[in-house]
């Protein structure tokens, strides 16, 4: 079913029964509450209806990033709320996200900087607190920006494969990490962060940034 931003027959204005109100690049978005249940289903509806060129690339729930628990709540109780819908071509949004990979990275090698501090200092619990953060930050980052690389249709071999290897580096030195962790050599542990980690984390930033560098090369060609 193929649904227009602007209002159709049979649809309900945004904003009666306790309806979500709804916009796509600004504009009114109509849906038949009988048949939309949840955000997913809301969304499905919109990518149903844009230019099949472009893909969403924002959405903010009342101004804020979608949570996990907003995926969970039926959309008849998210009445009066705002959604706003923004899209955009699929290269502008694979460029925006490159292009911010290496500031994010700057950001998590600092978190992992802290740490080393904390343990240096015999901080140990805020210590340990600091590095599981830069952990989780870590994974996420990676597992954000692979998805990324998947949607360049032409990837630059040789400067993903830099990439790739240096996370598998790092990969090991989490390892050799969590062991000094078990052992408590506290540290040892913060040489580790500072003599290996953090600079493989460096090396995961250049990578990434010839991802960006080279990937516009290509699509220039």
């Amino acid at each position: 079913m193929s649904l227009s931003i602007s209002h159709r027959q049979g649809g309900i204005p945004a904003g009666a029964l306790g309806m979500i109100n709804v916009t796509v690049d600004g504009k009114p978005f109509t849906y038949q509450i009988d048949s939309t249940k949840s955000l997913g289903d809301l969304l499905e509806l919109v990518k149903s209806s844009i230019d099949p060129d472009t893909i969403i690339t924002k959405i903010l729930l009342n101004e804020n990033q979608l949570t996990d628990s907003d995926w969970k709540i039926p959309l008849a109780k998210q009445g009066g709320k705002s959604l706003e819908i923004v899209t955009g071509t699929k290269q502008v949004y694979i460029d925006e996200r490159l292009s911010s990979a290496s500031l994010y990275l700057d950001k998590i090698i600092r978190s992992y900087a802290q740490a080393r501090m904390l343990f240096k200092n015999g901080d140990v619990q805020p210590a340990n607190s600091a590095l599981q953060a830069a952990v989780n930050d870590t994974k996420a980052f990676i597992d954000w920006y692979q998805t990324i690389l998947q949607l360049i249709d032409n990837p630059p071999e040789a400067e993903v494969t830099k990439f790739e290897e240096a996370v598998l580096q790092l990969s090991d030195t989490c390892e050799q990490v969590l062991q000094q962790q078990l052992y408590r050599s506290w540290w040892q542990l913060a040489d580790l962060l500072e003599r290996k980690l953090e600079p493989q984390l460096e090396q995961i930033k250049y990578a990434c940034l010839g991802v960006f560098s080279r990937k516009g090369n290509i699509s220039n060609q």
